[in-house]
């Protein structure tokens, strides 16, 4: 591979004329070229997106099929690249995402026995090369599933203070131009000439710590998405005459960090920049469970909120978003260069005509539309992914609104290139009869894509996570339906209301539509009798109260303010409550609680608005289809906030994930409860300043109906 960019013309263009003289015999069978992009909305210009050109991707578009409402199954990377992969739906595997960094997907039990696309490929005459990120996590460990498989690492590069350790790597570090506030190392945002310095240490760095090479953009280490372009040189440069090759580019922009050549920065001049509409209210008709979901935390929610107010010390007050979407569009105008060069060289080595060219991404990104940044919700700036198809027998510039999915990818490759199934089960549907004949808008497939997205609930590593309790939403040409794991429910109108800022889930005009989506949707997952159930019980998940996790689950009596954040006058600045308006019943949360045998304390902080209304507080272990009692108490809470605890021993087997906590509601009355706490090893009660300054306490938003 090449250094660094002055190299790049002394040495890979040897590489290019190489495959630019190449002449292969004619063959029967189709070559593949799969470029895939990281985090790239539907927003090219070709595409009728934001305003950023661009022009290679044009090419793709204006000499093929544009499928302009395609949308990806998972909105994180991980189960949304599993899927696409696999053609697993993730109903069907289980596999959402919950903490996927170490819950990789191909420890799951379903997706651990498909054969990904690849490896099919492979083992029916196809030479299949790849490099960049493809799959999620560890790509070389996928190496024998490619004929050539080139791992260029993670993204980067990074920022580092010169002393702080990971493991054995640096600790990658938030470029110093960002907020204070703003501490994700994954979200700086710089051109690389603005070369960080954090504490002693100036410069940039690689992830496996080793210096990152930076004189000037044209006499610089290459970044990886060069290193995955070079790749496609040198193979094309290798191809054997007569096999057909399947060829996957995994790119990583406009995945952040931001750090890219101040080229692209200087191409929009963040005075010139038009963010989307944005509707400050915009999260007041939105369910419960998507404010309290953890995915949506830190990133989303607070990354938004945090750049606004970072702006507040500039005279435009959406000044850091603004530089944000900055950094992103230096990023989609990067790649789309990178992608320039790859089909120049695809089309320079004769193998064009005969090869399909797909482009797509894994899903696309908040940039401040419905007040959030970044992605893993189930709205279409995030489920809806640019998806052109260019090749043999493909009407050029043709376009067609039938909403398809990345499920859908797998099937129609095979059914291209004429190959058999693979060893397990299928989900989607070829969309071969749509690339043939684009006007006739007619295939095997459902008349809405299905897209998911993970809860907040607590699973095991490498466990199947059950459908019931997650969250899974359809798009047809014009009307989204979302179905919330709680029952609750979102719709949205696209043909008036293009931002889904109004939830028309709730209009009385709306539902037969909804009726019928919801049916669309409860069909796709097999989830029908099971969510019915589920919505007539009404339940609402809800959180922050063990760690870190969400997971409770709290019966409501249908009220509008049933469950809600109070910021209670009688604790200290900033304290939140989940305020329960409890008709006898329970709440319950199967969270990590018991680790092993030992003396045990729960805590916790309430009060009630009526004299001597009580709960009771029950530790199980988690059995089926029979629970064990580990302990329980019942408790009288007090009008005014106080402290409760039950201490008591554990002497049974491990229970790394398998126990639960319930509260059962004596009495009929409004609860204010916080900080559930468990202290292992601790005799001692924990006071009521502890459970307050506790970082393990409520962490919620509020709710749309709180004041």
């Amino acid at each position: 591979m090449c250094r660094s960019v002055k190299r790049l013309n002394s040495i890979c263009l040897v590489a290019i004329g190489i495959a630019f003289t190449l002449q292969v015999k004619a063959q029967e069978q189709p070559n593949i070229l799969l470029i895939y992009v990281d985090d790239l909305n539907y927003a090219g210009d070709a595409l009728g997106g934001h305003n950023v050109p661009t022009p290679n991707l044009n090419r793709i578009v204006e000499e093929g099929l544009n499928f302009n409402n395609a949308h990806v199954n998972g909105v994180i990377c991980a189960p949304s690249r599993a899927s696409m992969l696999t053609g697993v739906h993730m109903h069907n595997s289980g596999y959402y995402g919950y903490a996927m960094g170490p819950n990789h997907w191909f420890l799951n039990p379903v997706l651990s026995e498909a054969q990904d696309m690849f490896e099919l490929f492979s083992s029916n005459g196809y030479n299949t090369r790849g490099s960049g990120k493809i799959f999620h996590g560890v790509g070389s460990m996928f190496a024998e599933s490619f004929t050539d498989y080139l791992d260029v690492g993670s993204n980067g590069p990074w920022a580092w203070d010169g002393v702080t350790m990971q493991g054995s790597n640096p600790k990658r570090l938030t470029h110093p131009s960002m907020p204070e506030d703003f501490d994700d190392h994954t979200d700086g945002v710089a051109p690389l000439s603005d070369i960080p310095t954090i504490g002693q240490y100036t410069g940039w760095i690689n992830t496996d710590g080793s210096p990152f090479f930076y004189e000037s953009d044209s006499n610089r280490d290459l970044l990886n998405d060069e290193k995955v372009r070079d790749y496609f040189f040198e193979s094309m440069a290798n191809v054997e005459e007569g096999e057909p090759f399947f060829i996957t580019l995994g790119f990583s922009r406009p995945h952040p960090p931001f750090y890219l050549p101040k080229q692209y920065f200087d191409m929009y001049p963040i005075d010139e920049i038009e963010l989307p509409p944005i509707f400050d209210d915009d999260l007041l008709d939105v369910p419960v469970a998507f404010l309290n979901n953890r995915w949506n935390w830190r990133g989303n929610f607070d990354g938004y909120r945090t750049l606004m107010e970072a702006s507040t010390d500039s005279s435009d007050a959406q000044w850091w978003i603004k530089r944000y979407w900055q950094g992103y569009m230096a990023g989609v105008s990067f790649i789309d260069d990178i992608v320039g060069e790859v089909l120049d060289s695809l089309e320079s080595s004769g193998l064009s005509e005969n090869t399909y060219v797909i482009y797509t991404s894994d899903h696309g990104f908040h940039l401040g539309e419905k007040t959030l940044i970044k992605k893993s919700t189930l709205y279409d700036v995030v489920t809806r992914v640019p998806f052109a198809v260019r090749g043999p027998g493909i009407p050029a510039g043709t376009s067609t609104s039938v909403p398809i999915s990345h499920v859908d990818i797998y099937p129609t490759l095979i059914d291209l290139a004429d190959l058999p199934q693979p060893s397990h089960s299928l989900d989607g549907h070829s969309i071969r009869p749509l690339l043939e004949d684009p006007d006739s808008g007619q295939w095997e497939g459902p008349s809405a894509a299905l897209s998911g997205a993970p809860s907040s609930e607590v699973i095991p590593f490498y466990t199947v996570a059950e459908a019931l309790h997650q969250h899974h939403s359809v798009r047809s040409e014009d009307m989204r339906y979302t179905l919330y794991a709680t029952g609750e429910e979102e719709l949205y109108d696209y043909s008036i209301d293009p931002n889904e800022w109004f939830n028309l889930a709730d209009d009385p005009g709306y539902a037969d539509a909804k009726s019928s989506l919801r049916q669309n949707l409860l069909e796709q997952t097999g989830l029908g009798a099971q969510v019915q159930a589920l919505d007539t019980a009404n339940f609402i998940f809800h959180g922050g109260f063990e760690q870190d996790f969400n997971g409770w689950s709290i019966p409501q009596n249908n009220q509008p303010d049933s469950v809600y954040t109070l910021i209670s006058p009688d604790a200290a600045e900033g304290d939140k409550f989940a305020r329960i308006h409890a008709q006898p019943g329970n709440f319950m949360t199967n969270n990590n609680m018991i680790i092993s045998e030992g003396s045990y304390t729960l805590s916790f902080f309430g009060r009630v608005n009526q004299p001597e209304a009580g709960l009771e507080v029950i530790v199980q272990h988690n059995g089926h289809p029979n629970f064990m009692l580990i302990a329980s108490e019942e408790f009288v809470l007090n009008q005014t906030p106080q402290s409760y605890s039950l201490s008591f021993e554990y002497e049974g087997e491990n229970l790394p994930y398998n126990s639960r906590l319930r509260v059962i509601f004596n009495d009929e009355a409004q609860y204010d409860l916080d900080a559930f706490y468990l202290s292992k090893d601790q005799n001692d009660t924990l006071t009521t300043i502890d459970l307050l300054d506790s970082s393990f306490g409520v962490d919620l938003f509020p709710n749309p109906v709180s004041t």
